[in-house]
């Protein structure tokens, strides 16, 4: 079987960090094989999959040693142009890689790029699209979607080119249960087809039966390397050791953590009544909540499928959107947008867009001014991190600064939209320990997620979305 990909000796330090990201890699992925990285949030699967597609050293310097071939091609010396030819990506932040304000055009775009005939690019938006259960998103405003429906056009997009290798940065990270599904299934064709693959994921128990070898990254190290059978066999010890989610489906669910008495939960709630929200006129709303009752003290998730108004639900009840219609009061006092937004904090499903200091410290002293931050970073597994500027985080890493940051503050609303994406076994808890500290507090605490784990860890209170 023919060499896709070889490391051999592989070290990568970027500039300004004394730890090494990558170190003594060696590692072969062969053509028409699916292989899943995985490990703990920073671990260096980002940088592993940047230095297979280019982009590490293109777009973010690294000091590298150690040899890096790509089906016969030297990333590094390489334009990316011409990587993009044998390798397609889709990133964990799909934001990152739209050039298109239209879910098709942005399809078309790789193929476009390629110097593929039109009538084969529509062929093949045609046949991905059908196969991802997604023929709906065609032709719609990237600004509208949901992160969810996002990603499903990166990975559309990225299938579209038919490259020799492709590259999935935690695809599912934002996908609800359909996503998930639909993802599956283009990884079954890709599988049959005889693609090759390199995965990176924190959801491990869909790909059960899709990967052929797992290797498991520790510290920038290969803990371990081994067939997918070994690897799903083992037993709940060694995945918590190795900082890893379930691996199989049934685990965890999303039923309420426990009850709590009206003593326990005290007094006060945010209600909702007659609340509608359209992004402009003449679209249908986007979001329609006859009523929702949100106590204080408790920790109410929110779920409901990718597009059913989740994040639109946060913007509004924080603040950050105004309603067509509908009240919203917060002890019995009705708020309006400036009093929700003066009482709110938000940790965004994109927490690059909420990061704006020099350093992690600092962004816990923008965030809450004089109040207490002490153990904040500790309990997040942040310490030791303090002056590291937040671009310099790992995504999971950046996902645990933002929340520290709603930790920091003493607003009485806190919203998290999607906390855990990007996050393992050991992140996840820790958020779900947090949310039950601020509920403790006496805060109104609502958590959008598709992550059951999570709800499984921390919920009180379930509501579900939907159109």
């Amino acid at each position: 079987m023919s060499e896709a990909v070889r490391l051999s000796g592989v070290t990568v330090r970027y500039p300004g960090s004394t730890d090494e990201a990558l170190r003594d890699i060696d590692l072969t992925l062969h053509a028409g094989e699916v292989m899943l990285v995985t490990g703990r949030s920073g671990c260096g699967k980002s940088t592993l999959t940047g230095l297979v597609n280019g982009l590490v050293p293109h777009l973010h310097a690294a000091e590298i040693s150690g040899e890096v071939e790509v089906h016969g091609l030297t990333p590094a010396e390489e334009e990316l142009h011409q990587m993009g030819r044998v390798v397609s990506t889709v990133f964990q932040n799909p934001r990152t890689q739209f050039f298109c304000a239209d879910s098709t055009a942005e399809m078309a775009f790789a193929g476009e790029n390629a110097g593929l005939e039109p009538d084969l690019i529509r062929r093949q938006i045609a046949a991905v699209t059908e196969r991802l259960s997604m023929t709906r998103l065609l032709g719609r405003p990237v600004s509208q979607l949901s992160g969810g429906q996002k990603q499903q056009v990166a990975i559309a997009a990225a299938a579209v080119n038919d490259p020799q290798l492709y590259v999935l940065d935690e695809p599912t990270s934002n996908l609800d249960d359909s996503g998930v599904e639909a993802v599956r299934r283009l990884l079954g064709h890709l599988r049959e087809a005889g693609s090759t693959v390199l995965i990176t994921e924190h959801r491990l128990a869909f790909l059960r039966r899709l990967v052929d070898r797992v290797v498991v990254l520790d510290r920038g190290r290969i803990a371990m390397d081994v067939r997918a059978a070994e690897f799903f066999a083992l037993d709940d010890e060694r995945r918590r050791e190795l900082g890893l989610r379930r691996l199989a489906e049934e685990a965890g669910s999303a039923s309420p953590a426990g009850a709590r008495s009206a003593a326990e939960q005290g007094t006060g709630s945010l209600e909702v009544e007659g609340l509608s929200y359209r992004y402009r006129r003449g679209l249908p709303p986007a979001l329609v909540l006859d009523r929702l009752h949100v106590p204080r003290g408790r920790v109410t998730v929110v779920t409901g499928p990718n597009g059913a108004g989740k994040s639109t639900m946060v913007r509004v009840l924080s603040g950050l959107a105004q309603p067509q219609r509908g009240t919203i009061r917060l002890d019995g006092k009705p708020l309006d947008r400036r009093a929700l937004l003066a009482c709110s904090h938000v940790v965004m499903q994109d927490v690059n867009r909420q990061l704006f200091s020099d350093t992690v410290e600092g962004e816990l002293v923008t965030g809450a001014g004089h109040r207490q931050t002490e153990g904040v970073l500790e309990g997040l597994g942040l310490d030791g991190m303090g002056e590291r500027h937040p671009m310099s985080l790992s995504g999971g890493q950046r996902q645990r600064l933002a929340v520290a940051t709603a930790v920091a503050a003493e607003a009485d609303l806190v919203f998290f939209d999607e906390p855990t994406s990007g996050l393992d076994h050991d992140g996840m808890l820790a958020i779900a320990q947090l949310a039950r500290r601020l509920a403790d507090d006496g805060r109104v605490v609502v958590v959008v997620t598709h992550d059951q784990e999570l709800a499984a860890e921390c919920a009180d209170v379930v509501v579900s979305v939907g159109r």
